[in-house]
């Protein structure tokens, strides 16, 4: 049965459990109960999906004038700070916190911590410190995202399909070269941000390239969206022998990925499956820039003032995530839409606002 709507519930699905994976690989005393090994390919996920989703939303108004590189960057700003600052208020609570109980020593913590802070206000990194975003480590995948919408909204007049083979059989050559010296998690420190501007370029132009090859018809089927979802969830969580690693690296990277990827967009499911896929990716964003520090908090005042085990903690991972979801949910519903519309009355053209505010999936 063919399928005409706006929203691409697949993708919304694989954002979701990718989002989660993530979660159990940085909070770790609470998911000791598996090793999620690869979950940092959420990550790469990630960029493809945005790839995508953002070339089909504002590719044509760029290249009609209705929307400059400036606008679209705004645009982009917007949709992840108010989720983002409470992110940096966490992370930097929760960094204070680990300085409290001696597990992160410094001598000037509220100096440190707090000009960390400042400057990650701007959506900027830490220029002295050995991560990115030492308060909050995942943020560095939203910097370099940022980076690649920027070049993508300027070079977009460009941007032929012909250069943007180019551009990926060249970063793919790169994803093999950093593959095979074996530092292809890194992204979050200063020694490996060319790694994450590598990983950034590559998918994220896989996906704008799935956009302007794939065909726009798309179908109905349930068992396809959740067996799309089941690869996706299963390419990041498993774990394969150390001897097939670098391989199984490569190719997640560069051809499951985007594989499922491009059927995710051809497949939609029905009402119910769709409802679910659309709630874990509306919630996806939130869980992944607020769980680190969260769980980080979490994980010190259970094992240092209550004494739980790391063996009891396991029990925990559940109720954590349930309750974290629930969190970002009301967010969303309250803070995060209220303030995007603040900031959009301020920073966006009167005869934009309104379009800006409810462009579906414009994540």
């Amino acid at each position: 049965m063919k399928f005409n709507d706006d929203r691409y519930a697949t993708l919304d699905g694989m954002r979701g459990v990718a989002a989660l994976c993530v979660v159990a690989l940085h909070v770790r005393m609470l998911f000791s109960w598996h090793e999620f090994t690869h979950a940092y390919l959420a990550v790469d996920l990630f960029f493809a999906i945005s790839g995508f989703v953002l070339a089909r939303t504002y590719e044509k108004r760029i290249l009609a004038g209705e929307l400059s590189a400036i606008e679209f960057m705004r645009l982009r700003a917007i949709r992840l700070y108010p989720l983002y600052l409470l992110g940096l208020v966490a992370g930097a609570i929760a960094a204070y916190t680990l300085w409290r109980y001696g597990m992160q020593p410094t001598n000037h913590p509220i100096l440190k911590i707090g000009g960390e802070t400042l400057v990650a206000l701007l959506l900027l990194p830490a220029p002295f410190a050995h991560h990115l975003y030492p308060t909050n480590g995942p943020c560095w995948s939203l910097f370099a995202e940022l980076l690649a919408n920027a070049a993508y909204a300027c070079f977009l007049p460009r941007l032929t399909n012909r250069i943007l083979g180019v551009v990926i059989v060249m970063t793919w050559c790169a994803v093999l070269a950093i593959v095979m010296l074996g530092n292809f998690s890194n992204g979050y420190a200063w020694k490996g941000a060319y790694v994450g501007m590598v990983r950034v370029i590559f998918s994220f132009s896989i996906g704008v390239l799935i956009h302007r090859l794939a065909p726009t018809t798309r179908f109905r089927s349930n068992a396809g969206s959740l067996l799309i979802v089941a690869l996706a969830l299963l390419t990041i969580s498993i774990n394969v022998p150390e001897r097939f690693e670098h391989l199984y690296i490569l190719a997640s990277v560069t051809a499951i990925i985007p594989l499922i990827t491009w059927f995710a967009v051809h497949v939609e499911p029905a009402v119910a499956v769709r409802k679910v896929w659309i709630f874990t990716g509306a919630v996806s964003y939130g869980v992944y820039v607020l769980h680190e520090p969260i769980g980080a908090l979490l994980e010190i005042v259970l094992s240092r003032d209550f004494h739980v085990s790391r063996s009891v903690m396991i029990f925990m991972s559940i109720p954590f995530l349930s309750g974290l979801i629930v969190l970002v949910a009301v967010l969303n519903r309250s803070y995060d839409t209220a303030f995007r519309r603040i900031l959009l009355q301020y920073a966006v053209p009167h005869d934009r606002r309104h379009s800006s505010m409810n462009l579906p999936g414009a994540d």
